[in-house]
């Protein structure tokens, strides 16, 4: 098929520009991080549209996300003929496709199955036994000091530390509260952004499991939106808490909560407050640090449930002494996420269940959590994730026959607790290493000479896999990330994204893998672009096989694009020769 020859002919041109990268801006490769939409009449128009503003600028490779790729068991025969549609515009403005595929850091497969997320272990949560009903014991709260903001000398909180804006960014608000008579209000500085973190210290025992719940209302406010509550342990090595509060910059009072595990840690540093804060004000209230109990329990046979008596001497059998447990919320995602205002479930006795009235239990689960605003992790470990990917490279390869596909092993930030079926518990950069390698293999069981490229931030130990000394643990990983590039073939393409030093670039030259430099970061002005650009061509210089430039935007904003393409070809006109620092997302 003609097809098929075009694409064939591109990996030839893939393979003749390894052996070197052209000299100044003038690369053999010119990428986009696109989108597209072939799941509608309404969407390919739009999505070849698009195809044509590429072709415009000269581009010859899209890193592709299309609207269906990560549940494609879903597509009907109509999708499969618009697919065809786009790719027959893309061969014929000279744009190969490399469709993106294992999207483990993405909701697209738990919408499929919602207890595939990746579990962090609750162990021994007590319970106690009420009624027929065990549920998690209220008085392991933790017991947070004035946290309705009631109590205060002036503006000073009582029990709370970090308030050295009191007074000025600071108050204690009389005025505006949820209940009670005040509540805490921050108010962005006149001159600069502020960053406020009112604290607390607990004692706490490993792998408990909290939801915190905080009153919020806002008016006008510009800020991080991950910073408004925060918690750590370890000394500071493990960051506990990694969900957004999601906070509107302006919005009534409304309850915004999230859980949390304590993991390994002891003793727990928690922050309220805000971070970068240019404008506006907020106000908190009410807030407490409770049990989560079953909130979000997963279910499935790496992520067991157990209940014993108080001293663990019995272990209770679901569906005798107790009937079936499950979070319905878990599997029925309403818009995609799991809530986490919602009463978790409790356990339920049988009628002959050898489970007491009032009697006091432990309960160790694994639960999931989530990342930042939106972000959820697919375990790595489960082998239903490896069959989702041998379904949907399958598929993939069927509908998307390009010869070239972008493994999204990218962020992953929950791993490492479950164990393997066979028994095995693997380190993180082990674990890593090891899924890679069946990913490789999946992908070329149905493109036995398939095109293979992923991110770099998980196989360096200059980003995402650095050692535990110098970075702690990688968000709520049960370790690091390090050695994950043991299993890296050479024959893989790394879209590198985060080279601020030589240093990234260098390890995998050295390793004989061919890179692709993804800049830009939606720095929107040309400063920003010539700065991205700079840092880019300083770090890359002398480092052989770096194919070419991807214009990345992370929140599809592609107006920027043709100013950004402009500067890099015109590089060598303006350039200073002096790099900024580089940037992270």
């Amino acid at each position: 098929m003609k097809f098929v020859s075009h694409y064939a002919a591109l990996v030839a041109l893939w393979v003749t520009c390894a052996a070197g990268v052209a000299s100044g801006a003038d690369f053999p490769q010119k990428w986009v991080f696109a989108s597209a939409d072939v799941t509608s009449d309404e969407g390919l128009t739009k999505s070849i549209k698009d195809l044509q503003q590429y072709k415009a600028l000269s581009v010859t490779h899209l890193l592709l996300h299309e609207a269906r790729l990560g549940r494609i068991q879903l597509a009907d025969a109509a999708y499969a003929v618009r697919a065809r549609q786009y790719q027959d515009e893309a061969q014929k403005a000279g744009i190969a496709l490399v469709p993106a595929v294992y999207a483990l850091n993405g909701a697209a497969w738990l919408r499929l199955d919602g207890n595939l997320a990746a579990g962090i272990p609750a162990r021994d949560i007590p319970f106690l036994v009420r009624d027929g009903k065990a549920s998690v014991d209220p008085t392991t709260a933790l017991p947070v000091v004035n946290g309705g903001f009631e109590e205060a000398n002036g503006d000073r909180l009582n029990g709370w530390d970090g308030q050295e804006l009191a007074g000025k960014n600071t108050f204690v608000d009389t005025t505006v509260k949820h209940s009670g008579k005040s509540s805490l209000r921050i108010t962005a500085g006149k001159a600069s952004p502020i960053s406020v973190g009112l604290a607390q210290d607990f004692k706490v025992k490993p792998f408990q499991y909290y939801r915190m719940s905080v009153w919020v209302k806002s008016d006008g406010v510009q800020a991080e939106h991950d910073s408004y509550v925060r918690a750590t342990s370890s000394g500071g090595k493990r960051g506990n808490i990694w969900t957004s509060l999601g906070v509107s910059p302006t919005q009534d009072w409304t309850r915004h909560c999230i859980t949390f595990n304590t993991m390994e840690g002891t003793d727990l540093h928690f922050t309220l407050g805000v971070g970068d804060m240019r404008s506006g004000t907020i106000w908190y209230d009410d807030l407490t640090i409770e049990p989560a109990g079953l909130l979000g329990v997963l279910r499935r046979d790496l992520c067991p449930l157990k209940v014993t008596s108080e001293d663990g001497a019995v272990t209770y059998e679901e569906g005798k002494d107790f009937r079936p447990v499950a979070d319905p919320i878990v599997t029925l995602r309403p818009g995609g996420l799991p809530t986490l205002d919602h009463q978790p479930p409790k356990i339920v006795l049988t009628d002959n269940s050898r489970i007491k009235e009032g009697q006091k239990l432990l309960v160790s689960f694994f639960h999931s959590i989530r990342i930042y605003l939106e972000k959820e992790i697919v375990s790595l470990e489960d082998p239903k994730t490896l069959e989702l990917m041998d379904t949907q490279m399958k598929l993939v390869s069927r509908i998307w026959p390009t010869g070239a596909y972008f493994m999204e092993y990218d962020e992953i930030r929950i791993a490492g607790w479950e164990g393997l079926p066979d028994g095995r518990h693997l380190k993180p950069g082990e674990l890593l290493a090891w899924h890679l390698t069946k990913g490789i293999e999946i992908a070329r069981k149905y493109v036995p000479d398939a095109k293979l490229y992923t991110w770099s931030d998980m196989f360096t130990p200059y980003h995402n896999a650095q050692p535990f000394e110098k970075g702690g643990y990688y968000y709520a990983v049960n370790g690091t990330w390090e050695g994950s590039w043991v299993t890296l073939p050479k024959d893989v393409i790394i879209m590198n994204w985060y080279a601020p030093t030589k240093d990234s670039m260098k390890f995998f030259s050295d390793r004989g893998n061919a890179q692709i430099m993804c800049g830009y970061y939606d720095g929107r002005s040309e400063a920003q672009m010539k700065e991205n650009i700079e840092q880019w061509m300083q770090v890359s210089q002398g480092v052989p096989n770096v194919l070419g430039m991807m214009y990345t935007t992370w929140t599809n904003t592609f107006e920027d694009m043709p100013p950004f393409f402009k500067l890099l070809a015109d590089y060598p006109k303006w350039s200073t020769g002096q790099a900024g620092p580089g940037r992270d997302r």
